[in-house]
């Protein structure tokens, strides 16, 4: 790992954060933004119609965010327990990803996907034994990139059967993972979590534990996309820029990246000319509203952004932690 270095942080103009909904109360109520509680915020997508859908770890469910900020429960069932990954396929099938299975067990293989109805929340076991599965891709032939932040692999999965192939990882459990580019199993993650597609139709995905951004092919090739390795805020460069413990991702129209800094409370972007910047974040882990150079997050694990790329969506939770936390946060980029 390259020798510590002191933060370098230059931060984008004209951005403002706010609370979309939810507060430091721990709970499940639905209704008016004033009222309504989330436990443990940990996914956010952006609906076609400009609505939320957010996973809400602790209380089993998933529930959905009006453009007003007022919130309601789309999926709540006996089976569905502890979902995290949000994401739909080519087709606009909505899936979402367990860490328990539909038998109540959770061990470092049980992780579930499932298809969600948008409509009625009805969901629908489709493979099972996916690890710790935290975020989905969906590519170009239809299929979903799953990632398995447990077990250190990426897996291709078939939608409308449930086929399931490993695309690249060489599988090492927990978070002894380790670092190496290379061609299916040749590869090394240290806790794969997000991950986009860009026009090219390359996955990148958050490495969490080598504090790197990987870019990995249809055909298992995985190199670095960004991030030298060391553990800090170094903006710049997308070669020697520095990254902690990047975790969701999102992608703008125009493939500009951005990313929640977990270990820095921080978001950040990359532009498509490879320059790195800073959303939002003071490095604080906490809760603060305002300018982004002022604001603070805490568990800052998923991210989504609005269609027209002026809107970036946190879902900003407990990190496992202090359940104060538990908030959609918003945050407006000058256009």
């Amino acid at each position: 790992m390259p020798p510590a270095a002191a933060d370098v942080v230059s931060f984008q103009p004209n951005v403002m954060v706010s609370t979309f909904a939810g507060s430091a109360a721990y709970g499940s109520a639905d209704g008016t933004p004033d009222i309504a509680t989330f436990s443990n915020p940990v996914s956010v997508i952006v609906e076609p119609t400009g609505s939320l859908l957010v996973s809400d770890y602790d209380d089993n469910t998933i529930r959905r965010v009006a453009t007003d900020g007022s919130v309601t429960t789309l999926t709540k069932q006996r089976a569905f327990v502890q979902p995290f990954g949000l994401g739909y396929d080519v087709a606009g099938a909505l899936y979402a990803s367990t860490d328990y299975d539909p038998d109540g067990r959770k061990d470092m293989q049980s992780g579930t996907i499932w298809r969600v109805d948008s409509m009625t929340g009805e969901a629908l076991a489709m493979a099972s034994d996916m690890g710790r599965a935290r975020s989905f891709a969906a590519v170009s032939d239809g299929r979903l990139v799953v990632s398995n932040y447990e077990n250190n692999r990426l897996y291709l999965v078939t939608p409308n059967t449930g086929d399931v192939r490993e695309l690249a990882g060489n599988g090492t459990p927990g978070c002894s993972g380790t670092f190496a580019d290379g061609t299916g199993i040749a590869a090394s993650f240290s806790g794969p979590y997000g991950m986009v597609v860009l026009s090219d139709g390359r996955i990148i995905l958050a490495d969490h534990n080598n504090h790197r951004l990987r870019a990995v092919t249809l055909d298992g090739v995985v190199s670095t996309f960004g991030g030298d390795g060391g553990d800090g805020s170094i903006d710049g460069a997308l070669a020697s820029a520095r990254f902690s413990g990047p975790k969701a991702l999102a992608v703008d129209a125009h493939d500009n990246l951005y990313l929640s800094d977990d270990g820095a409370h921080r978001i950040r972007r990359i532009g498509a000319d490879g320059n790195v910047t800073t959303i939002a974040g003071d490095g604080t882990a906490g809760w603060k509203d305002g300018d982004g150079a002022d604001a603070e997050f805490f568990g800052q694990e998923g991210l989504a952004i609005t269609a027209d790329g002026n809107t970036l969506f946190v879902a900003d939770g407990t990190g496992g932690t202090d359940t104060t936390y538990n908030r959609v946060r918003k945050i407006t980029l000058a256009p």
